[in-house]
């Protein structure tokens, strides 16, 4: 009796789901992995299987990812008609002619009633479906041509009935001209049922696209292998920090805007359907990019106390301060030049009675007897540089630093 039940709730909140599943999902399951997963995208009408060229691409069109050119990452959330939530993760690390990329996506809906043949309230339940997606770019042999390809991990959960699969999704990116792009996905192309509870298929999705990249500008077309679905969308790049952009397809208008600064994209997009007008909100972050930045500008730091010790002639110190600026930024002509130079000096570093540890221990006072000497502290100043030639009677730093600060005071005597 309780198993007979438990069938008619279920055929209760199947009959309550009809219409929004199919409204929603085309009918056809696994289409949540087709929403669109950045406001980018959307906001360009999803014409993005030729464009691929952020983390996004993951779940796009995985061969794009070869068009990332450091770490990045991105995050996706959005309310769709008050009914589900769509969440999006992605990650995309690149190597050398290869990159590998990382995504979740979760569609989950509100609670809904779950009643009995008697229409009474039994509980609630959700609709769940997610997918943990791991994905994989080669460049190939011929110049500009990528190959990528996806496993998916996908779960789906309504009341007491769950499945789970693995699905396979292969994509390429051709870059014939500076110019243009082509690229074709074909998704599900691999269905792997990990069990018996739903006889579902998922049809394999086959979609190809061509893209216009100027100056600031791209235009974007897509469509899938039912003629009917086509995408169409553009971007422009107003300013370094804003770009706007705008897409027609079979079902939605949209449009969208970005602003970035410093390696971080915000991205939105306004998208207007027969279910009615979402607003998509969408994070993308170069966080190779960010890295790279902070490298560049710690590696300019210790240029600078290099070049600062180099000049006051601790060279030991400042060969082990021009090292780090080179690990940190390797292509930087300065500091390979600053660094071939001290090397030299290190090599005679005998002849000229220098010593690490020593320069070591004299740096920190050294720079507080400078800083006498500028504020004009000179009787001070010469009693600590003594004191300190005391315990480092041979350190030509110090005997240079006392013949300032003598001759500053005889220059001063003299006024």
């Amino acid at each position: 009796m309780k198993h007979r039940k438990n069938k008619l709730y279920f055929l209760l909140l199947s009959c309550l789901l009809l219409q929004t599943s199919f409204s929603m999902y085309g009918g056809q399951p696994g289409s949540f992995l087709s929403f669109g997963t950045s406001a980018r995208s959307i906001g360009m009408g999803r014409a993005f299987v030729a464009v691929a060229n952020d983390s996004s691409s993951t779940h796009i069109n995985p061969a794009g990812m070869i068009q990332v050119p450091n770490i990045e990452g991105s995050f996706f959330q959005t309310d769709l008609y008050g009914q589900y939530q769509l969440t999006n993760f992605n990650l995309v690390y690149p190597m050398i002619d290869n990159h590998i990329g990382l995504s979740y996506t979760q569609l989950v809906s509100n609670p809904m009633e779950l009643r009995d043949e008697y229409n009474i309230q039994r509980g609630t339940v959700t609709d769940e479906k997610s997918a943990i997606c791991l994905s994989y770019a080669q460049a190939l042999f011929i110049p500009n041509l990528s190959m990528g390809a996806s496993l998916k991990y996908v779960t789906r959960k309504l009341y007491t009935s769950e499945d789970s699969r693995i699905l396979g999704d292969l994509g390429f990116l051709y870059r014939p001209l500076s110019f243009l792009s082509l690229g074709a996905t074909i998704q599900n192309l691999l269905d792997f049922q990990l069990d018996s509870n739903s006889a579902d298929k998922f049809k394999p999705l086959m979609r190809g696209g061509i893209a216009y990249k100027g100056k600031g500008f791209t235009l974007a077309y897509d469509i899938e292998n039912d003629l009917n679905n086509w995408f169409l969308g553009m971007e422009y790049m107003i300013h370094p920090l804003l770009t706007v952009r705008g897409g027609l397809n079979y079902e939605s208008t949209n449009f969208g805007v970005s602003c970035e600064f410093n390696g971080v994209r915000f991205d939105y997009a306004y998208s207007n359907d027969d279910l009615g007008a979402t607003n998509r909100f969408s994070i993308n972050i170069g966080i190779g990019q960010m890295i790279n930045q902070f490298q560049k500008n710690s590696a300019t730091d210790w240029y600078s106390f290099g070049v600062e010790k180099y000049q006051e002639g601790f060279f030991l110190l400042a060969l082990d301060d021009m090292k780090k600026a080179f690990i940190l930024n390797p292509n930087d002509s300065d500091v390979i030049a600053k660094l071939n130079k001290l090397k030299k000096l290190e090599q005679l570093s005998g002849k000229l009675n220098l010593d690490i540890n020593t320069e070591k221990a004299i740096w920190p006072k050294y720079k507080d007897i400078k800083k006498m000497i500028t504020d004009g502290q000179l009787g001070k100043a010469k009693e600590e540089a003594n004191e300190l030639l005391k315990r480092f009677p041979t350190s030509l730093n110090l005997l240079n630093l006392l013949e300032q600060i003598n001759n500053k005071s005889s220059n001063e005597g003299k006024k």
